[in-house]
């Protein structure tokens, strides 16, 4: 269970005072907490300390907790100094005016050592802040906030009159502040409005988390809800640097408001859903909000290039500008400068003026200053006039005009400049982007103008069913300045294959640009259409190899295969419905009356939907092998599949969405599947299909794959379950609504590795606005809800110390292992033949950036004969006592090197590095190790990297180029989903490079060591197969980022031997193919691509 952000604020703060009151003794306080009430947080945050808790409230069953006493904190029954800390962290504010200095009095009095208060004290922004917050519940609900209702009738405590108190006491104090107020006023609003919705309800759960890691630590600010007062006894010795004034991280600070953004967009949803509360008002302002976000990115987003343009800067002298002194500044492609200029001070300057272009022009000053002789720094920013026009910020402005002016008119200001610094960032010098704006401007004002006449409008057709609810969001679309905009694009002459015009087009790829931008910056953005790219070539590869397998599967010949079935089992196809249009279900239940194989029965639960286009469709299907069930009530996805469930009679159970398709060989290839493989659990690979019905996006998967599953659910659709098996695990849980799958499929793995893929697309997603195949954004709770889901089957599987952690992706996550530092110690060996050159970088870059700290570096020594190596190694021997050389004076066998570093190490888990590698990520080495050390994993490899940033390794695949390669070889390290997994994701391999590698001491006792029969190359991609052979899984790991300058240490030649080892253990996989490489995939190519 998340604690609640606001309390989070008050119990972090006060164990992080109390533990300075500690002073890192080991020493047990009596606590007293006033106004505690029943939560008992204080317990969770400080475990080891007695704490007793006082209220003047309680219910009647803690009357007899011993912990917990009834009482008055302004007269309290407690001895002089009977507690060693007395905390009040809820209570000052609630207590009426005249009994406030009392209560000071009273916590001073029962505290030995020290006494806590927080509260919000009173300022014009706090008290509207509150105000704003108790109208918001009162329109909610109907009653005013208990709490900041006794908050207005009391008045908020005021922070002057309790230092007054403190001094006339002579109480020695501290004060500090905490919790942004906007931040706390936007997080306390989506509390408000999180309780009429479970699902709302587990996103701002979701949210008071990233707080919680992400903003608190830092939420120390002048701007703040809430004030800590520490009195304290003369000898308590207070830590001030726990108080000081830190700023929230800009990117931290940019993910909060990301998710406060798609709290409100689901909230709104919703409310449209649900009809309730002031629809039309929740209408216009959602219309509003994602107006001006438009018009706010779009001219972000426009930027042209301009050649040859300069910045001229004139001095103003006796009333006139002199324009033979001006100073130009020549302007190349870069969108922000930054330039000092110093100045003449030979004639009294009595201001300036900046012409910023020579031409039209948007522009942001974010800086306009002199220093003056004295070194004192002036702020032009509020002297600037201009003949442009301020637009949606106050420091951007427009410039129809050719000659935009910037003046700074101020003599007693300008007089002593020696230096003027001018920052600024050039939004856009396109005169088309410029008229664009100011027309989509003047549009949005008429709009804003004309939204109260439209919403009544729109309010009639909400009056009846949700048939009007569905109109009303198309006029909504129709009433966005998308809608109003497109008329422009023809006045202006755009291309329609322009980026400005498909922007405008489709605002939404704003939206997801931006958002972009915000997370990874303008690489980020690069790197998203590079993938998209990459996924879009393999479209045309993929519809060759789709109609040669359409050639081969004919009916006829299919028919008879079914009939040679020795067992043809019966399948329930389960189905929940809700809402989805008539042709979407249609063409769904057409793709599954079509199946070449008979033996089978749809089961559809109605989750009662709304839609009539639906329920009319739905009852009106007459099928004897189509079962259907309507529930009264909407339940969610899980409960409607379980339902689903208990209406099949079939063996095997196959998941499907009520707007997707099957391929009409789907069943008979899982009917042949199963014959041949008898498997608990069955998936094929996947495509999508858009609304006009074309096939793209294959995702062509791996064989069963358990540190992909932890990386996304890959495995998704066609998913064919045993029923029995779905029966043990119980089947869907809706706490994990949107990633129910998700959750069922970690659970089935807790049971059984009988996985089966079938290396063919047999499923189409249907590509619709509202679903994730579209829009993976469209349901963010999905998002946190697999996070969750595997969180709890990493505790379940591996102990407490496994969680689950984000990525910078959606639906992408991190799996995680906790080590014991002062428990696992890492031997890192590294093999050397003098080098200096690259072994130097190679140690300096392990000992700058490793943040794990219990490790030992083992360079093995090769023959060396360089004087200055020899010199190096008694150096760092002598530096470091966690460096060792040994000597290996015998000929190059990088097996029996490795291997010798094996028996001189101390290590819990050995890394295998070539010298030739540098650190890239801080967190490798524990990375490593913490995968290395699960008892289900044999080798752990990593992401190397060329110098210029490509991909060297991400995996070896057996088979590739006709004996064995690095699949992804010399492309960059960006994400995409087809045709085949991203690079960026951990997952399950048959091998990976000796360059960088992970090996418990465990498994090397259990497996053996390196094969010495191998002199230079294939004994890493051996002791691989050999654990794998003993029911191990080889990890290659994303987030382990090195640099590998790959044989720059040694040459190219690669003995016969090694060729002759390599095949006797390769053979299996040449000939029947890697089961991590699908085989509809080039062998021939290292990017992944169709086969042709």
């Amino acid at each position: 269970m998340v604690i609640p952000f606001d309390q989070y604020q008050r119990y972090n703060n006060t164990k992080k005072i109390i533990e300075s009151v500690r002073r890192n003794k080991v020493v047990k306080f009596n606590i007293l907490e006033v106004g505690a009430n029943e939560h008992q947080l204080l317990e969770k945050f400080l475990p080891n300390d007695n704490i007793t808790y006082l209220d003047i409230e309680l219910p009647e069953r803690l009357l007899n907790n011993p912990k917990y006493i009834l009482g008055d904190a302004t007269d309290m029954s407690f001895n002089d100094s009977q507690y060693d800390i007395v905390v009040a962290l809820d209570v000052f504010e609630h207590i009426p005016m005249d009994r406030r200095e009392k209560f000071i009095c009273e916590l001073n009095r029962v505290s030995k050592k020290c006494f806590i208060i927080a509260a919000p004290f009173y300022s014009v922004e706090v008290e509207a802040a509150e105000k704003r917050l108790n109208e918001l519940f009162k329109v909610l609900y109907g009653t005013e906030y208990r709490w900041l209702k006794e908050h207005i009738e009391n008045g908020l405590p005021v922070l002057e009159d309790s230092i007054i108190t403190l001094q006339n006491m002579d109480i020695p104090y501290c004060i500090y502040e905490h919790g942004n107020l906007n931040v706390w006023e936007d997080l306390t609003r989506m509390h408000f409005l999180s309780v009429i919705d479970k699902e709302l309800e587990n996103y701002r759960e979701y949210i008071d988390d990233y707080y919680n890691k992400y903003i608190e630590p830092f939420d120390y600010d002048s701007n703040s809800y809430r004030k800590f007062i520490i009195g304290y006894k003369d000898e308590v010795k207070i830590d001030q640097e726990i108080f000081n004034l830190s700023r929230i991280p800009t990117e931290n600070y940019e993910k909060l408001k990301e998710l406060e953004n798609e709290f409100n967009i689901l909230f709104n949803n919703k409310m449209i859903k649900r009809e309730k509360h002031d629809i039309v008002t929740i209408l216009k302002n959602f219309i509003s909000e994602k107006e001006s976000q438009i018009v706010k990115n779009v001219e972000e987003i426009i930027h042209k290039e301009d050649a040859q343009d300069y910045l001229q800067i004139y001095k103003k002298t006796e009333e006139s500008y002199n324009e033979d002194e001006s100073i130009v500044i020549l302007l190349g492609k870069e969108e922000h400068i930054y330039k000092e200029i110093d100045l003449d001070r030979s004639t009294n300057i009595e201001g300036f003026r900046v012409d910023a272009s020579k031409s039209q022009c948007i522009i942001k000053i974010i800086s306009l200053k002199g220093i003056t002789c004295h070194g004192e720094i002036i702020d032009f920013s509020k002297d600037i006039v201009t003949n442009g026009e301020n637009i949606l910020e106050s420091n951007i402005y427009m410039f129809i005009s050719e000659d935009p002016q910037i003046l700074i008119q101020n003599q007693f200001k300008t007089k002593d400049i020696l230096k003027l610094v001018i920052e600024i960032e050039y939004i856009s010098k396109s005169l088309k982007s410029i008229i664009l704006l100011k027309e989509i401007l003047s549009e949005n004002s008429k709009l804003i103008e004309s939204q109260k006449e439209e919403a009544e409008r729109i309010k009639e057709y909400l009056e009846s069913t949700l048939e009007h609810v569905n109109k009303l969001e198309n006029i909504c679309r129709s009433l966005t300045i998308k809608g109003r905009i497109k008329s422009l694009l023809r006045k202006i002459g755009l291309r329609k294959t322009s980026i400005l015009y498909m922007i405008i087009r489709n605002p939404k790829l704003i939206f997801k640009g931006m958002s972009e931008i915000k997370r990874h910056g303008l690489k980020g953005l690069k790197d998203k259409i590079e993938g998209k790219k990459f996924t879009s070539s393999a479209n045309s590869d993929y519809l060759n190899q789709q109609i040669e397998f359409e050639k081969q599967l004919s009916s006829e010949k299919v028919q008879n295969q079914i009939e040679k079935l020795e067992s043809k089992p019966m399948f329930s196809i389960i189905m929940p419905v809700y809402n989805v249009e008539k042709q979407w279900i249609e063409k769904a239940i057409e793709s599954i009356t079509n199946q070449t194989y008979p033996y089978w029965e749809l089961c559809i639960v109605d989750d009662c939907s709304t839609n009539p286009e639906t329920i009319n469709y739905i009852e009106c299907i007459k099928n004897e092998k189509i079962k259907v069930k309507r529930l009264q009530e909407n339940s969610g996805i899980s409960n409607a599949t379980n339902n689903a469930k208990q209406m099949a009679i079939g063996e095997y159970l196959i998941l499907m969405d009520n707007d997707d398709e099957m391929r009409k060989e789907a069943l008979y290839q899982v009917a042949e599947a199963i014959n041949n493989h008898n498997p608990d659990v069955l998936y094929s690979d996947e495509d999508k299909i858009s609304l006009n019905g074309e096939r793209k996006f294959p995702f062509m998967k791996p064989d069963w794959s358990r540190d992909l599953l932890y990386s996304q659910m890959y495995i998704c659709h066609l998913l064919v379950i045993k029923k029995e098996i779905f029966d043990k695990v119980g089947g869907f849980r809706d706490k994990f609504n949107g990633a129910q799958d998700y959750d069922l499929m970690l659970r089935i793995s807790e049971l059984t590795d009988n996985i089966y893929h079938i290396p063919r697309v047999l499923y189409s997603w249907r590509e619709i606005p509202s679903s994730t195949a579209m829009n993976p954004n469209s349901k963010p709770y999905a998002h946190v809800a697999g996070l969750k889901a595997l969180d709890e089957h990493l505790k379940r599987r591996y102990g407490s110390e496994a969680y689950s952690q984000e990525t910078d992706i959606l639906f992408v996550y991190d799996a995680r292992f906790n080590l014991k530092q002062e428990e696992v110690m890492v031997s890192i060996v590294i093999p050397t033949k003098d080098k200096l050159e690259l072994l130097k970088p190679c140690i300096e870059s392990i000992l700058e950036k490793t943040k794990y700290a219990n490790y030992e570096i083992l360079i093995l020594n090769n023959n060396s004969s360089e004087n200055e190596t020899y010199e190096w190694f008694g150096k760092v021997e002598k530096d470091y006592n966690n460096i060792r050389v040994i000597d290996a004076f015998y000929e190059f066998n990088w097996s029996k090197l490795n291997n010798h570093g094996i028996s001189e190490a101390n290590g819990d888990v050995y890394v295998f590095l070539n010298n030739d590698t540098t650190i890239i990520s801080p967190d490798w080495l524990e990375r490593l190790a913490e995968n290395a050390m699960r008892e289900d994993v044999g080798t752990v490899g990593a992401l190397l990297l060329y110098e210029d940033g490509t991909i060297q390794h991400a995996g070896v695949v057996l088979g590739m180029g006709g004996w064995a390669d690095h699949v992804f070889k010399g492309m960059n390290p960006i994400h995409f989903g087809s045709p085949y997994i991203s690079p960026v994701i951990n997952r399950n391999v048959l091998a990976s490079t000796g360059a960088c590698l992970a090996i418990s001491k465990n498994t090397i006792n259990k497996i053996g060591a390196f094969d010495e029969n191998f002199i230079i190359c294939g004994s890493d991609v051996e002791i691989s197969l050999r654990a794998r052979k003993h029911g191990l899984n080889n990890l290659y790991n994303a987030r382990v980022k090195l640099y590998h300058l790959e044989s720059k240490s040694r040459d190219s030649y690669i003995p016969e031997i090694d060729f002759e080892m390599s095949k006797i253990h390769y053979q299996e996989y040449l000939d029947n193919g890697d089961p991590y490489y699908n085989s509809q995939l080039d062998l021939y190519s290292t990017s992944p691509r169709i086969k042709g």
